[in-house]
């Protein structure tokens, strides 16, 4: 999206909240390029949003405690994971839940997932998934992924 997009849709009230600077996983950065990626990807988002940029979503949902850490030094008012759970008024506002909705994500799938139904079934494949990049790294993790659905 351009500057100019992003802005337009701040003004239809949309929230814009920061997903790093390049995507990379947190999880396997440097104290300095956490900086990067956590206070300085949201400096140049506000720059172009010319508004203040308060939460944050991990990308793929590999964080460390060091990034969760450093977001929360940063002054953001929300951190999101990738793990599957339904988010209410008591959910921890630095551990929030997501969930991937697809282009083949039905609309019953949706609703089922808006409704809190069935994460059970998606958080016993994050943790395989997890459990996996831990073994094999996120990069080798990736490269499988990326063969597997064709995309080498």
């Amino acid at each position: 999206m351009s500057g100019a997009q992003l802005r337009e849709l701040g003004s239809f009230g949309f929230e814009i909240g920061c997903h790093s600077m390049t995507h990379a996983y947190l999880n396997d950065l440097s104290p300095q390029q956490l900086h990067t990626e956590i206070i300085d990807s949201r400096s140049k988002l506000e720059d172009i949003i010319e508004r203040k940029v308060e939460h944050f979503s991990c990308p793929g949902g590999r964080y460390s405690g060091q990034a969760l850490a450093l977001a929360q030094k940063a002054g953001y008012v929300s951190f999101a994971t990738s793990r599957a759970h339904s988010n209410h008024s008591g959910t921890d506002r630095f551990g929030l839940g997501r969930v991937a909705v697809m282009r083949e994500t039905t609309q019953a799938q949706f609703e089922k997932i808006c409704r809190g139904e069935n994460l059970w079934k998606i958080r016993l494949g994050d943790s395989v998934r997890t459990s996996a990049r831990k073994i094999i790294g996120n990069s080798f993790y990736d490269r499988i992924r990326a063969a597997m659905l064709g995309q080498s």
